[in-house]
């Protein structure tokens, strides 16, 4: 694995643009719920009600609702991988931004086939770590 610094090809997706948008529209409307400006829907979790268990992203609504507001504490309460996500998105969303108000050639991951497994190994036990802390947590 090694990281490369490149100008897009043509057929490339640009990821810094899309999820850029994506990130701001997210925050947008999730800090003008969380500031009162209206009403955010109550959603219902269908594994939580169906099982009594909660799902791996089980209050990260609330999560990131704390975080808005300024209450570190609560939010990693919550569901600290959606603390974790969301901080590693707005080191993404800066990158992004100078890169593209700069015009500056893109980062991108050269990886090959062996990486694939341990990269979804991680993946897979954060999750269940997440999981088992949401359990644990009575939630």
């Amino acid at each position: 694995m090694r990281l490369e610094r490149r100008r897009l090809t043509a057929q490339e997706t640009d990821h810094e643009v899309l999820w850029l948008s994506v990130g701001l529209a997210a925050a947008a409307l999730a800090a003008g719920a969380a500031w009162g400006l209206f009403e955010w829907p109550h959603l219902v979790c269908p594994l939580k009600e169906v099982t009594g268990w909660p799902c791996p992203t089980c209050g990260t609504t609330r999560a990131l609702f704390a975080l808005l507001r300024g209450d570190l504490a609560a939010a990693l309460g919550w569901n600290p991988a959606a603390v974790v996500a969301a901080l590693a998105y707005v080191a993404f969303a800066m990158y992004a931004a100078v890169t593209l108000a700069c015009d500056l050639p893109r980062l991108r991951i050269a990886s090959g086939q062996g990486l694939l497994l341990p990269a979804r190994w991680t993946i897979g036990l954060a999750t269940l770590g997440t999981w088992a802390y949401l359990v644990a947590a009575g939630r």
